[in-house]
C-alpha cells in the first residue's frame, strides 16, 4: 500500500503526469491546526514528494514561503518499506525522526532541508533488502540515498548494530560535497579564548571494527573553513 504517487492526466493539450500529494484538501486543513503528522499502519510506500513543503530558491538555498503551513513531526509505521525522493523534503521537522526496523531504502532527499536534531535507526538499512519477499533480487535503491537527511540540525545518530553495515550512498558528482548527513547546521555556538571546543555531534553505535570521522567547519572571515585547518583553533590532547 502506498501512500503519495504519480498518475497521467489526460488534458486537451496531451497527457500530464503529475504528482498526487499524500494530503488531500482534508488533510491540509488538519496540517494547519496540527502539524503533526502520523503514517498509518499498512502503509508500504511513501511516495516520491508526497509531503514536500513549498519553498522558494533564493540564491543557492530554499527558504520558506510565508503563509504556508508545514510539517514539524512525523510518525512512520512499522509497515514502512520505501521512502522516496523529497517524501518529506522542505518542511520544518523538528526533533527525532524515527525509522523503523522494517525500512530497506531512503531515496535522495527524503528529509532534505528540515530541522531535524536526532535520527535514529531501528534497524540496519543495507543493500540487501527486498520490496516483497518473493522478489529474486535486492530492491534497486536498498540503502540510504546520498543527500537523504542533508540541510538540518543535526547532533545525534542512534544506529543499529555496526554502521558499516549500512548502504550510505556517495555523490556521482566529485565537484558536490553530497552526503547521507551532509551540511548540518545545529546553529550558534559562543565559545571564549581558552575555551575548549567539544563537538556537539554525536554517533551512537552498535558493534566494533567501525570507524567514523565527523567534518566539522565554518566561515572564517566569510571563508569555509575546516576546523583543523583553522588559525583560531589548536587540537588538545583528546584531539
Amino acid at each position: 500500500k502506498q501512500i503519495g504517487y504519480r498518475q497521467d492526466i489526460s488534458t486537451p493539450t496531451g497527457t500530464v503526469n503529475e504528482v498526487v500529494p499524500g494530503l488531500n484538501e482534508k488533510g491540509l486543513a488538519k496540517l494547519k491546526k496540527n502539524p503533526h503528522i502520523v503514517i498509518p499502519e499498512g502503509i508500504e510506500v511513501i511516495g516520491e514528494v508526497a509531503f514536500t513543503g513549498k519553498a522558494k530558491q533564493v540564491g543557492k538555498n530554499h527558504e520558506h514561503i510565508e503563509g504556508e503551513h508545514y510539517i514539524e513531526s512525523v510518525t512512520l509505521p512499522q509497515s514502512l518499506k520505501i521512502i522516496e525522493y523529497g517524501a518529506f523534503g522542505w518542511n520544518k521537522i523538528k526533533g527525532t525522526v524515527t525509522i523503523p526496523k522494517s525500512v530497506i531504502s531512503i531515496h535522495n532527499g527524503a528529509f532534505v532541508a528540515n530541522e531535524i536534531e536526532k535520527v535514529v535507526f531501528e534497524g540496519v538499512i543495507d543493500d540487501k533488502g527486498k520490496e516483497h519477499d518473493s522478489d529474486s533480487k535486492p530492491y534497486y535503491l536498498s540503502g540510504i540515498g546520498s543527500d537523504a537527511f542533508q540541510g538540518n540540525k543535526i547532533t545525534e545518530i542512534d544506529v543499529k548494530d555496526n554502521l558499516a553495515k549500512y548502504q550510505l550512498f556517495p555523490s556521482n558528482n566529485p565537484q558536490k560535497g553530497d552526503s547521507v548527513f551532509d551540511n548540518q547546521n545545529p546553529g550558534t555556538f559562543t565559545i571564549e579564548v581558552g575555551d575548549e571546543y567539544k563537538s556537539p555531534i554525536k554517533i551512537t553505535k552498535e558493534g566494533v571494527n567501525q570507524s567514523i570521522n565527523v567534518v566539522e567547519g565554518f566561515k572564517e572571515d566569510g571563508t569555509p573553513v575546516q576546523i583543523e585547518n583553522s588559525s583560531y583553533f589548536k587540537k588538545n590532547k583528546e584531539g
